[in-house]
């Protein structure tokens, strides 16, 4: 679970680099899509790993809370950067829960391309703020 928060740290800091809060949702979203083979045949490693650990309770559990909330938290900072306000924290659940989500479809279908619509449903989404 540590390795999990390290790679996700790692690209958040990779994704700050970039010039403006778009631009740094846009290369989120673009992540996933080039990883739109792995995810279509073993699921997200991050969502994967909560869901373990969430069906048994306990420490573990609670420490994986982590890998989502941190990555929520900075998706709704970057929707605050933008201009967004009160609505930040609503979009990026909305952001995340579809970046998950076309995750466990990809996967549950064996089809990445239901990955490549999705992230590029999401970057017109962005593109459009």
């Amino acid at each position: 679970m540590e390795q999990r928060l390290l790679e996700l740290r790692t690209l958040q800091e990779q994704w700050d680099q970039r010039g403006s809060p778009k631009e740094r949702l846009l290369a989120c979203i673009e992540n996933t899509f080039e990883n739109r083979d792995l995810l279509a045949r073993g699921g997200c490693p991050v969502g994967t790993l909560c869901s373990e650990l969430h069906k048994e309770d306990g420490p573990l559990a609670k420490k994986a809370t982590a890998l989502f909330t941190e990555p929520l938290g900075w998706i709704e900072d970057q929707f605050r950067a933008i201009g967004r306000g009160d609505t930040s924290r609503k979009l990026a659940t909305q952001l995340f829960s579809s970046l998950q989500g076309v995750s466990v479809l990809a996967h549950g279908s064996g089809d990445p391309e239901l990955v490549a619509m999705e992230t590029k449903r999401l970057k017109d989404w962005v593109g459009g703020l």
